[in-house]
């Protein structure tokens, strides 16, 4: 199984503002044809309110159909919602609409995990994903590749 991080190396870090468009990284999925993928990010954004679940869940849907028109299968989507500066209580909340949302607006198996455990750079998401080779732009996604004892292949920063 293939993992990717989602924000910086599948799609841009820039879109998250209300009227900006996503933007894929068509030549990284153009290498998956035929392959499945699963997504594990990091998204302690959302409970502190610097991201919409609603927001977050408009991107993914941007990527599951670019994935889907050239022949990239999502098959799961974990996401770490924990964030040090975050309060539980906002952690929980963030992870109730966030899951209300992706039920409404995405048929990809996903995963919210509220715990500190979950967020990388532990290896947690790449080792239930069962991932044998993790995508990503940040020393945390290296790191947690390195923890899960699977490849990693640093892609540039994708904006």
């Amino acid at each position: 199984m293939i993992g990717c991080d989602l924000d910086g190396t599948l799609i841009d870090y820039e879109s998250y503002g209300k009227d900006a468009q996503t933007k894929v990284n068509e030549n990284l999925l153009k290498t998956f044809i035929g392959e499945k993928i699963a997504i594990i990010t990091n998204q302690g954004g959302i409970p502190l309110g610097y991201r919409s679940p609603a927001r977050f869940t408009e991107r993914l849907s941007v990527l599951a159909q670019a994935c889907q028109d050239i022949g990239v299968e999502i098959v799961s989507c974990r996401i770490a919602l924990y964030h040090q500066k975050a309060s539980m209580a906002s952690i929980m909340e963030a992870s109730a609409n966030l899951n209300q949302c992706m039920q409404e607006e995405i048929s990809i198996e996903t995963r919210v995990y509220t715990a500190s455990q979950a967020r990388k750079p532990s290896p947690m998401m790449l080792t239930l994903s069962r991932a044998t080779v993790y995508y990503g732009d940040s020393d945390e996604d290296e790191q947690a590749a390195a923890v899960a004892d699977i490849k990693f292949v640093r892609v540039e920063r994708f904006v």
